[in-house]
């Protein structure tokens, strides 16, 4: 489909922004000087479910602020890829993670934040706003940034009344969705350490590639047991992986990472390797956010991009998992 969409002068690009799983389907026209966009552009943006715990556990940074004027705007045209993207201030009144001191922050957002393009995000001069961010490094964002894309990210706050809506989530109040976010956040790695079956902390021993073919990515990953929880009967351990490159920190150079495993079957979602191994990593969302890789002892991942000491982390998933 993608090559006969591009034939047509029809581009299609997805993107995954700040711990959702997010398709963000951009059909764009040509930019002109007068304006970001032409009466032609399209814009879709549909999200994966996430829940509002999910949002608030995987979010780097959560402020509640107000927004500021837009201060630039980036365009980026490649011959294949056209957007843009526009940067603003949001000045900052509380942040809920403690991962940001500053009383201001740069955020960027597709288009011009502004003007009603579908579901995409909209930010206006002096509205109060509660934001859920992450740091986004991916190249079609343009530089390096925390970035709002879809509605799940932004709560408009209502100062008459206290009450902070969201359309996909709802309304609550401000002290109500305040105190959800940080429980969510106190049990962050809860729900992963729940519902895996083990916790591996190893290295790669090897990789079985099913076929020469560089279109296939789906992998049986063996794994050298260092530690896990609860104990395993061997010192390895083979699970299926759907993509290896969401894994490509963990691979060579001896190097520790941390593994959520399940047991079960992916033959029921079309999974065709002759031989699928009987664990994979296991993520509600997506795979690489079942992995947290292992520096200097500490663990960074999706839940804690900020990284956690991995023996509280460790502590933590036993914990949760009810081992002493």
């Amino acid at each position: 489909m993608g090559e006969n969409m591009v034939k047509k002068g029809i581009i299609i690009v997805a993107a995954v922004s700040i711990g959702l799983a997010v398709g963000a389907y951009l059909i764009l026209s040509f930019f002109t000087a007068t304006s970001i966009f032409e009466n032609k552009t399209y814009i879709d943006f549909s999200e994966i479910p996430i829940t509002l715990e999910e949002i608030a556990r995987t979010s780097e940074v959560i402020v509640i602020g107000k927004v500021g004027s837009t201060v630039g705007t980036e365009h980026y045209d490649d011959g294949k890829i056209r957007k843009a993207t526009s940067s603003m201030y949001i000045d900052v009144e509380q942040e809920l993670t403690g991962n940001y001191k500053d009383k201001r922050i740069m955020i960027k957002t597709y288009g011009d934040g502004k003007t009603i393009i579908n579901n995409s995000v909209q930010l206006h001069d002096g509205e109060r706003v509660l934001l859920f961010l992450s740091y986004s490094d991916s190249d079609w964002d343009g530089e390096d940034g925390y970035i709002v894309c879809c509605v799940s990210q932004k709560f408009s706050i209502d100062d008459n009344n206290n009450t902070a809506y969201n359309q996909r989530f709802g309304s609550y109040k401000l002290d109500e969705l305040i105190s959800i976010i940080k429980d969510a956040r106190a049990n962050r790695i809860k729900d992963q350490a729940i519902n895996s079956d083990y916790v591996v902390l190893g290295k790669v021993k090897s990789i079985e590639k099913e076929k020469d073919d560089k279109d296939i990515t789906s992998r049986n990953v063996t794994i050298e047991i260092d530690k896990a929880i609860p104990d395993y009967k061997d010192k390895e351990i083979t699970f299926f992986i759907w993509n290896i490159n969401d894994m490509k920190y963990c691979i060579g150079e001896d190097k520790l990472c941390l593994y959520f495993i399940k047991h079960g079957t992916q033959k029921e979602f079309g999974i065709v390797k002759d031989k699928v191994a009987e664990y994979y990593l296991y993520s509600r969302l997506h795979t690489s956010y079942g992995i947290y890789k292992i520096i200097d002892g500490k663990a960074y991942g999706k839940e804690y991009p900020e990284g956690i000491m991995l023996d509280e982390l460790l502590a933590r998933i036993k914990e949760y998992k009810g081992i002493n």
